[in-house]
């Protein structure tokens, strides 16, 4: 038992732990005069700067609407984020359409502004456009702002594949057309205001000129026209010049009356040293 209790015990001494000597290790060797490695600083939380803007100015893009479609030219505009004025001229007319970031803000013309000023660029189906880059001034009118551009683009879409079905019936806006009547006019479907155009379609005025007297849109009256044309109420007379003025009013003509049949000649006249002939009753000179 002595023996047993006599016998040396042996302990086990805990390992110190990995950051004690780490800790240990960076005194010593600081203490040695040794340069240990130091944390580097964290990043700054500054703001980035912005991307600058990478997208191709389209400077200078010119053409003509019957080569590349008005919602094709937007479409490329929108998709490119340009910045600038689409400069619309048709004959002595001007549009302007403004784009700003590839956001379609306004449209103007002499006349109209907002969306309808841009279905008149739909009208204007041969006008020569050139976009100009540059800055739009903060306190311009963005009528057009609001609306998705996607939106706008897809409209103008329709509505020139709406022109383009109409131009069988209603060739241009110069048409001239003339209101025949006819039983069929009950067939058709149509509202207080369509009816009125008829009055106006006395064979001489214009489908824009029948537009400007009812302050409407000439697209939508060139459609409302070509929907009674199809019924066999209206005729097509003629497509006069562009240059052709306006009617003082819509009255200031008769509507075209058929030709009446030239009169017979009268017989001739027998003559005064000759007397009449007759035979079997008849005369014969």
């Amino acid at each position: 038992m002595h023996a047993a209790a006599g016998r040396a015990r042996h302990y086990t001494v805990p390992a110190a732990p990995a950051f004690r000597l780490r800790h240990r290790l960076a005194a010593t060797t600081s203490a040695a005069g040794a340069r240990h490695p130091v944390r580097p600083p964290r990043p700054s939380r500054t703001a980035l700067p912005p991307k600058p803007n990478r997208c191709h100015s389209m400077s200078d893009f010119k053409g003509n609407f019957s080569e590349i479609n008005l919602a094709e030219v937007l479409r490329m505009l929108v998709s490119t984020k340009q910045n600038g004025l689409l400069r619309i001229y048709h004959g002595d007319e001007e549009g302007l359409l403004a784009v700003e970031r590839g956001v379609v803000v306004n449209a103007a013309t002499a006349t109209q502004q907002g969306r309808h000023a841009l279905y008149q660029f739909i009208v204007w189906r041969d006008a020569n456009f050139r976009f100009e880059a540059q800055n739009i001034p903060p306190n311009a009118a963005r009528d057009l702002a609001a609306y998705p551009a996607i939106q706008l683009i897809d409209g103008i879409a329709r509505k020139i594949d709406e022109l383009a079905a109409l131009q069988q019936a209603v060739p241009t806006l110069d048409s001239v057309l003339y209101y025949t009547g006819g039983e069929a006019l009950g067939d058709v479907e149509a509202t207080p205001s369509e009816l009125g155009l008829l009055i106006l379609a006395n064979g001489h005025n214009t489908v824009e000129q029948i537009a400007r007297r009812a302050n409407l849109n000439p697209l939508e009256v060139a459609k409302s026209l070509a929907k009674f044309r199809l019924a066999g109420v209206l005729e097509l007379v003629s497509v006069p010049n562009r240059d052709s003025g306006p009617i003082d009013s819509p009255f200031a003509h008769p509507p075209p009356q058929p030709a009446a049949p030239a009169p017979e000649p009268p017989p001739a006249a027998p003559h005064h040293g000759e007397a009449p002939r007759y035979w079997r009753g008849k005369r014969i000179n």
